[in-house]
């Protein structure tokens, strides 16, 4: 049976696939590879090793399926969705029908398991807070610049304003000068 080829058809990522893409976005920086090893370390370590999830697999969910009768995107598996829930704690609902909230614990608790003990872990952390600290730094330093600039500007139109006038009155007066030698001669 050869398949009809639909030249009109337009395949919609699924709603589920779609929030996964949200979440590889917001916890992988859209790095498919990554959001693979962190859902699929949870689940080596319920099946002891015997399951992975790869990164095809993940990879799959956001390209359309021709090998059917009807081209469509494929569905998460069963351990997909598993794993992502154990992984990021995130609220089955919100996964599945995309009613919010998204995670069912605070912010801090939705990192995955395998980096909340990680050494390297706690020093981003570190590294992050001493960024975050040196990006408000600069954010003030900027807004007292910008204040002074403003102030400048301000300075110079007023100067500007007063020079304005000021060669107003003297053209004013170099009108009234020469009509007043014309009218003497």
């Amino acid at each position: 049976m050869k398949k009809e080829e639909n030249t009109n058809a337009v395949c919609i990522l699924p709603d589920i696939n779609l929030r996964i893409k949200e979440l590889i976005t917001e916890k992988t920086f859209g790095n498919t590879a990554a959001f693979a090893r962190e859902i699929s370390e949870n689940l080596k370590k319920k099946t002891k090793g015997e399951k992975t999830i790869s990164q095809q697999s993940v990879d799959r969910l956001f390209k359309i399926d021709k090998r059917g009768n009807i081209d469509k995107y494929p569905e998460p598996s069963k351990a997909i969705i598993d794993s992502i829930l154990d992984t990021y704690n995130v609220s089955k609902k919100w996964l599945l029908l995309g009613e919010l909230p998204m995670y069912n614990q605070s912010e801090k608790e939705n990192t995955p398991t395998n980096l909340k003990t990680d050494n390297k872990a706690v020093k981003s952390d570190s590294n992050f807070d001493t960024l975050l600290s040196e990006v408000k730094e600069l954010k003030k330093s900027l807004e007292a610049q910008k204040k002074q600039n403003e102030d400048q500007a301000k300075a110079i139109i007023e100067f500007i304003e007063k020079e304005r006038i000021a060669v107003s009155d003297l053209i004013l007066d170099l009108k009234n000068s020469l009509t007043q030698k014309k009218e003497k001669s």
